[in-house]
Formats: structure tokens, C-alpha cells, sequence
């Protein structure tokens, strides 16, 4: 089990959760880069 730090929200029938949440429940290694507002995911 993976608590989220937000909720997950349905939009447009479309359900989102953050992209962190879903990385590392597959093992990635998620960075966030502020200065450019980028994300980089590893696995």
C-alpha cells in the first residue's frame, strides 16, 4: 500500500495522481529540479 501526499482527483474521466507516487511504487528514483521546474525519473 502507498499513501499519497495529495488525492488522487478525477478529471475529464481521466483519474491523476502525481507522477512521484507512481515512480516509486515502480521502483524509479524521482528528482525535481526547481530552477527549470523540470522532473527527472530514474529507474
Amino acid at each position: 500500500m502507498y499513501n499519497l501526499d495529495v488525492p488522487a482527483q478525477i478529471i475529464d474521466g481521466r483519474t491523476l495522481v502525481p507522477v512521484r507516487a507512481i515512480s516509486e511504487a515502480f521502483g524509479a528514483d524521482v528528482k525535481w529540479e526547481e530552477e527549470t521546474k523540470t522532473v527527472y525519473i530514474n529507474n
